[in-house]
């Protein structure tokens, strides 16, 4: 669903997107943050699906600059983690 140009969708994990969100089902995804408020509200709208050594991500939603920052470092983190990475 478009978002009006001024509306931000809430996310339950405190990030924000705008422009766009969808209804999902999870079927087999864990759910890792929903819709807080409107039509939407209690929708997953960050999904993760493992399958034998992989997984996917899924993100129903344009985040704010810095929240999309740093879902791209926690995949990134969790990335390093799963291939036996050296932490810093």
């Amino acid at each position: 669903m478009p978002a009006h140009l001024d509306e931000r969708i809430t996310l339950s994990d405190g990030s924000h997107g705008s422009v766009w969100s969808e209804s999902l089902r999870t079927e087999g995804a864990q759910t890792l943050a929903t819709c807080t408020h409107g039509m939407l509200a209690g929708s997953p709208v960050l999904t993760r699906h493992r399958s034998g050594a992989g997984q996917g991500w899924y993100l129903s939603t344009r985040l704010d600059d810095a929240d999309y920052a740093a879902l791209v470092g926690r995949l990134l983190k969790e990335a390093s983690a799963a291939a036996g990475a050296p932490r810093r």
